[in-house]
């Protein structure tokens, strides 16, 4: 009974030594990682609102300072084609043009219709002469160039109802003025926002 007693004495403080032998030992393998420090810089869109109008040799010259019509001839129609460009480098964007200065005096035509160019832009919210915000069919994606989109419309036309007399002009017997026509561009991000907030931003900014 007494060597059964040594022997598992002696059993038990190999087990000991053993294990305070592993526990002075043990270390963790560990390293510090770098740092990655992110850096956030916000896009831009940018825009100039263009046309071309008569002049140059080709007939047409691009103009983004506006241009006086003199001496219209009711229902001829002059050259004029308003357009959007998006500067180079600007973020996706939604493209819009806003028209006034309409009053049936002067309508807008493309091709040999009259209205706007139904092709590419589609009527936001428009009012019968034609005043209001147009938004271009595509997003004008980002580029390290300038990118124009098409025309809005490209002639314009004195009504050939207009009757010009001693009192002035006149329309159905009403005296009218021919308004100056005022086309400014508008852009905004298309990256987050859906057409409906973009038409409402667009809206808003004029």
């Amino acid at each position: 009974m007494v060597k059964n007693k040594k022997k598992i004495s002696v059993i038990v403080a190999i087990f000991l030594i053993a294990a305070i032998g592993i526990g002075a030992t043990l270390a963790y393998l560990s390293d510090t990682a770098n740092t990655v420090t992110n850096a956030f810089t916000v896009g831009d869109v940018e825009a100039e609102t263009w046309e071309k109008v008569p002049g140059g040799e080709d007939g047409l010259v691009d103009n983004e300072e506006g241009f006086s019509y003199e001496d219209m001839v009711p229902g001829v129609a002059m050259d004029k084609a308003p357009y959007v460009k998006v500067l180079a480098d600007s973020v996706d964007a939604y493209v819009y043009a806003n028209i006034k200065g309409l009053n049936g005096v002067i309508q807008i035509m493309y091709g040999e219709n009259e209205g706007f160019n139904t092709d590419d832009w589609t009527a936001v919210a428009v009012d019968q002469f034609g005043n209001g915000l147009y938004r271009y069919n595509a997003i004008v994606e980002s580029n390290t160039a300038n990118v124009s989109t098409t025309c809005v419309f490209d002639f314009v036309k004195l009504n050939r109802d207009i009757e010009n007399g001693d009192d002035g002009l006149t329309l159905d017997g009403e005296s009218v003025t021919a308004d100056d026509l005022i086309i400014q561009g508008f852009v905004i991000q298309a990256a987050g926002i859906d057409i409906d907030e973009a038409d409402k931003a667009a809206l808003a900014a004029f």
